[in-house]
């Protein structure tokens, strides 16, 4: 996948292979660079930038959360269960998943491994028939969280004023992202000129908890 599929991609499955090939080149490269051959053999694709972090499992959680709070919202309406809540605790290490197995022991087909769980929430969200076009908002959940692999933004920590790192915490805290704009301006006033950063934050969205910037800000993984 190049860089313009991922910004256009409308399939989520395709985008977590992507992400699934980018572990895959990344340990590859870091085997054959032990072998001092990797100027030979790695393949030359942008994925391979060791200096930028591949996704955690904690991202995994939190994109099959989003999706599942879409796939309930589409469902339900307003009206989401609390087990939502409790896999976000889970996705952020604040229950184990004893205690989450505990609230539905069904979960322990899928979420000990984030990405047959990630598979699994991807599939499922394309049954009923009245979800055309699901797959571009999971795509847009999935470019929310991992942003661009591509192209790793840089970030200074001199952007983190007061006033950010609040922002950030509010929107992370109460689900409610809807001052990510304000939050590109605050770090705009605070020095931030990289326009990856300033547009995400302006954009559309949607927003979730794991969004890359915010994430970022906070210090997340």
């Amino acid at each position: 996948m190049t860089e313009a599929e991922w910004q256009a991609c409308e399939e989520p499955m395709e985008m977590l292979e992507a992400l699934e090939l980018e572990v895959h080149l990344r340990a590859k490269a870091r085997i054959m660079r032990s072998w001092r051959l990797v100027r030979w053999f790695t393949p030359k694709a942008p994925l391979l930038d060791d200096r930028r972090p591949f996704f955690t499992p904690r991202q995994l959680y939190l994109l099959a959360c989003a999706v599942n709070r879409v796939f309930w919202k589409a469902r339900n309406g307003d009206t989401l269960p609390s087990s939502l809540a409790l896999e976000e605790r889970f996705a952020d290490g604040e229950i184990t998943l004893a205690e989450l197995l505990a609230d539905d022991p069904e979960r322990q087909w899928h979420w000990p491994n984030p990405p047959h769980l990630i598979s699994n929430v991807f599939r499922r969200g394309r049954w009923p028939p009245a979800f055309e076009g699901i797959g571009r908002v999971y795509c847009d959940l999935t470019r929310d969280i991992f942003g661009n692999p591509f192209r790793a933004a840089p970030f200074s920590r001199a952007w983190f004023t007061p006033t950010v790192l609040a922002l950030a915490a509010q929107m992370y805290e109460s689900r409610d992202f809807g001052a990510m704009p304000i939050l590109a301006d605050a770090l705009q006033e605070a020095g931030c000129d990289n326009a990856d950063v300033l547009d995400h934050c302006r954009g559309l969205g949607p927003h979730v908890r794991g969004c890359w910037v915010v994430d970022l800000v906070l210090g997340k993984e």
